[in-house]
This record gives structure tokens, C-alpha cells and sequence, in this order.
């Protein structure tokens, strides 16, 4: 006797199997919109940091809302 788990399992994994080409189909455009919409997002935070070109973007000092609180006066 399979319990619930096992057979939502297999009913999912049989549900993604038959709509595999779809899935190949909507692969470039899931790719286009990481690689050009969540991928630049890593560098918004540099507004958070006391960035310093010597030292790089990683190694940079953390400063948290210091730079925009001069923005705002």
C-alpha cells in the first residue's frame, strides 16, 4: 500500500514528464530573465557599501543606509 506522499510523487513527476518539451521551450527565457533581471540586482548593493576600486566590490567595507542618509538631508 503507497502512502500519499509516494503517489503525489509520481503523479507530479509524470505531469512534468509529459510537458518536458514545454519546459525546454520556456528554458530561454527563464535564462534571459535571471541572466538580465536578477543577476545585475547583485550590484544594486553597492549603494550600501563604502566602495573602494582598489580594494573591489566584495572586499568593501558594508555601511547600510550611511551613503542614502546623505542623500536625504
Amino acid at each position: 500500500m503507497e502512502d500519499i506522499n509516494t503517489k503525489r510523487k509520481n503523479y507530479i513527476g509524470k505531469k512534468i514528464w509529459a510537458q518536458r518539451y514545454l519546459m525546454i521551450l520556456t528554458l530561454p527565457a527563464v535564462l534571459w530573465m535571471i541572466i538580465f533581471n536578477y543577476v545585475p540586482m547583485y550590484g544594486v548593493t553597492i549603494a550600501f557599501k563604502n566602495y573602494e576600486p582598489y580594494i573591489g566590490f566584495l572586499k568593501s567595507q558594508w555601511v547600510g543606509l550611511a551613503n542614502l542618509r546623505i542623500l536625504h538631508l
